[in-house]
């Protein structure tokens, strides 16, 4: 015949088995609580380096367009107009320090940092031949052709970045998804086990 155990063993152990249980779960929400806030700002730092990119864009879009003005009007020999000068200049060195800032931001990946440089370098020569153009109105403006190809390579590499970072936010909510039903399963296993007992 087995021994008989006592009341006081019997209670003693469920204690013991609750305890074990509890420091599952604690430990299992302590690490579903981490890979969430890690995916909660690697999302917003992923958000706002593609916030820069799209904002340098949307200024050299502007200066594109103040740039193909300024040849109009001195195709058909008008004065040239100092406010739209003024634009140029501004826009040159706001994007000039947005791509440095989104350059220097750490990337996720080393593939990522190096598309970032290519696109920076590009950004950097659109705007070197803008700058030439306006430095000289009077001559040839092959520069300007020049800059409208190097935009069309930029957008390319723009929309590559911008399907890497959106393909990695999906990862993260991926990861959030897998870290909550790995914690409400270990719950419904855990409460199971503990009705047997």
């Amino acid at each position: 015949m087995f021994p008989s155990i006592s009341v006081k063993k019997v209670v003693k152990l469920h204690l013991y088995v609750i305890v074990l249980f509890f420091i599952i779960l604690a430990g299992l929400s302590l690490r579903t609580s981490d890979i969430s806030r890690d995916n909660f700002d690697n999302t917003i730092k992923l958000h706002n380096r593609s916030a820069l990119v799209n904002k340098a864009l949307y200024k050299l879009m502007e200066t594109r367009g103040d740039v193909l003005f300024m040849k109009t009007a001195m195709l058909t020999n008008q004065v040239p107009n100092q406010q739209v000068i003024n634009s140029i200049n501004n826009n040159n060195k706001e994007i000039r320090s947005i791509v440095s800032q989104w350059i220097k931001e750490p990337k996720m990946a080393t593939y990522s940092q190096e598309l970032s440089e290519r696109t920076g370098a590009i950004f950097i020569k659109v705007l070197d031949n803008y700058m030439v153009y306006l430095e000289n109105l009077q001559q040839n403006t092959s520069v300007i052709d020049d800059a409208d190809a190097l935009i069309v390579q930029l957008e390319t590499l723009i929309a590559e970045y911008s399907s890497i970072a959106d393909n990695l936010m999906q990862e993260f909510d991926v990861k959030a998804d897998y870290s909550h039903y790995t914690l409400v399963i270990a719950l419904v296993i855990i409460t199971a086990l503990y009705i047997k007992i």
